[in-house]
């Protein structure tokens, strides 16, 4: 089954209240009876080693995503060539993506540049 997926990230366990805000956010796209995978991380945003979205682009991979939802573009990295280099990826399975915050999917990377930064 191809599902929708929502990451979430934040960057220490007592971050708690910021998770259940991005959760929020994210579940805001959902029409309520979707079965859903979530993939989450607990690390700094300019941290190489993100184990969630790791295993949500390999779930893109293996063709199980249609469709990620982030609560923003700074979730995915707060490294500019890491947040391209998963948009791009997303980009090449045809996988939609939205952020809950500002959807800038279609408006190109520049937009997503000046955002993750």
């Amino acid at each position: 089954t191809i599902m929708k997926a929502i990451y979430t990230r934040i960057n220490n366990e007592n971050d708690i209240a910021k998770y259940e805000q991005q959760l929020e956010a994210c579940r805001s796209y959902l029409s309520g009876n979707e079965d859903i995978l979530y993939f989450h991380d607990v690390v700094s945003g300019i941290s190489d080693d993100a184990p969630g979205l790791s295993a949500l682009i390999e779930a893109v991979k293996m063709g199980n995503v249609s469709h990620v939802i982030v609560a923003s573009v700074d979730r995915l990295s707060r490294r500019t060539n890491v947040a391209l280099r998963v948009l791009n990826t997303l980009r090449s399975y045809n996988v939609k993506i939205t952020f809950a915050s500002n959807d800038i999917a279609n408006n190109g990377d520049f937009a997503l540049e000046i955002l993750s930064t």
